[in-house]
């Protein structure tokens, strides 16, 4: 399991998509972006999908299944830039299939975290903040 914390205008805030059921988080254009990055890296992608918590993407290496959730965290302080936390883990749910990845998973979440990193260090429209930042 890995976190990114950072803070962009970037990427839009504004409530969007189910509004009902997943209270209108924001993250659809930081998962799709996200989601190129990882694409451009050779890796396979579902996704974005909007759940109650934000949005994510899934990844999928070996029949290895990472979740990459995206949580808009508001800003920090006033007219600050707004603050997204990106969550990497290994979801094996009840799969049995994927209890037994566990193994597999940990250097796969590295290297998705890895990847992720470099890209956000690469645009300067995008601020990295120290780990457990948010």
């Amino acid at each position: 399991m890995a976190d990114i914390d950072l803070e962009t205008w970037l990427f839009p805030t504004q409530p969007e998509g189910d509004l009902a059921y997943c209270n209108g988080c924001p993250g659809s254009k930081l998962s799709a972006w996200i989601r190129e990055v990882l694409l451009h890296a050779g890796m396979r992608c579902d996704g974005p999908f909007q759940e109650d918590w934000g949005w994510g993407v899934w990844v999928w290496e070996d029949d290895c299944r990472i979740l990459v959730g995206v949580g808009w965290m508001g800003a920090r302080a006033e007219n600050a830039q707004p603050a997204w936390k990106v969550h990497i883990s290994h979801d094996p749910g009840l799969s049995i299939g994927q209890q037994l990845r566990g193994k597999q998973a940990t250097p796969l979440v590295a290297r998705i975290q890895a990847l992720l990193e470099a890209a956000v260090a690469s645009d300067t429209r995008i601020r990295l903040l120290p780990p457990g930042t948010l």
